[in-house]
């Protein structure tokens, strides 16, 4: 289970990291707000990750069963918020390619 929290932390970091670095692009063409939602939506799910892996890793070190138990219920609604929301982003990111902005 630590293999696990140890890539989610990493998938977590990198989401941070490009939702960050899609924030600065943004920034640098000063566009419309409507397109941010998709940046900060990233590095929202990017928090998340870290903040989830963190609790895992508390709720292993201490044996917790508390900690576990959420640390499963909220990694399912995780991946039901990422099964959710991917398809809008996509759409939101092919409207802006075919609006020459990105």
């Amino acid at each position: 289970m630590s293999i696990c929290n140890v890539l989610l932390s990493c998938f977590g970091l990198l989401y941070i990291t490009a939702g960050s670095f899609m924030i600065s692009v943004i920034r640098d063409y000063a566009i419309i707000d409507d397109t941010r939602i998709v940046p900060i939506t990233v590095l929202f799910l990017g928090c998340a990750m870290v903040l989830l892996s963190l609790q895992s890793f508390y709720g292993l070190y201490r044996h917790k069963a508390c900690l576990l138990t959420s640390y499963s219920v909220m990694n399912l609604l995780l991946l039901l918020i990422h099964i959710c929301i991917y398809p809008v982003l996509f759409k939101a990111a092919a409207g802006l390619q075919n609006a020459h902005v990105l």
